[in-house]
Order: structure tokens, then C-alpha cells, then sequence
């Protein structure tokens, strides 16, 4: 058998196990049952409509205007990498804008 008939027969082995797992209804107790109820009493009508409309998907999917952009700057291409790194060296050996002139210098040492 070679490598094609064997995945072959993995995913069709992966598929029958799926198909028998989605034919089983899952066992839940009375126990369970009676405490989701409780719970469930527990929570105020508003929140539990909010729960069976997200269970019966009946939110529609709003993208935010922040998620897409239609178009690309250069700004948006920049890899912050490399700008850091350009003036790194620079930073590790001394800096870039001069000191903050100190009035004393005890205002060096002040906490």
C-alpha cells in the first residue's frame, strides 16, 4: 500500500468515527438537567433571551470599521523593527536629543 492509499484510509476510518460520534446523543443526566434549570432560573429574562439568541445564531456579524482597511499606506507597510533599529545604536551609545539641562544637581538624586 503505498503513502496515498494509507492517508486514504486513515481519513476514511477519521470519517466513520466522526459520522458515529455525531449519530450519538449525549447521555445528561436529570441531575444535570434539574441543576441548568436552576441556573438558568437564576439568571434575569433579559440575559437568558440574550443566550437563546446567540444559541439559535440570531446575531448577524457587524465587522467594526477599525477591522478592515480599504487601502494600504506606506506608514502601514513600516516594520517597526527596522525603525527601531536604525536608531539603536544611537540610543545605546549616547542620545539622540541632548540631557535636560538640571537647575542643582541635587535634582538628579531627587525620588
Amino acid at each position: 500500500m503505498n503513502n496515498q492509499d494509507a492517508v486514504a484510509s486513515i481519513l476514511h476510518e477519521c470519517k466513520q468515527v466522526l459520522d458515529r460520534l455525531l449519530l450519538e446523543t449525549p447521555d445528561v443526566s436529570t441531575e444535570d438537567k434539574g441543576e441548568d434549570q436552576r441556573c438558568r432560573a437564576s439568571l434575569s429574562g433579559e440575559l437568558r433571551t440574550l443566550i437563546q439568541e446567540a444559541k439559535e445564531m440570531k446575531w448577524p456579524f457587524v465587522p467594526e470599521k477599525w477591522q478592515y482597511k480599504q487601502a494600504m499606506s506606506p506608514e502601514d507597510k513600516t516594520n517597526l523593527q527596522d525603525v527601531i533599529g536604525a536608531g539603536l545604536q544611537q540610543l545605546l551609545v549616547g542620545r539622540v536629543a541632548p540631557p535636560v539641562p538640571l537647575s542643582s544637581p541635587r535634582e538628579a538624586f531627587r525620588v
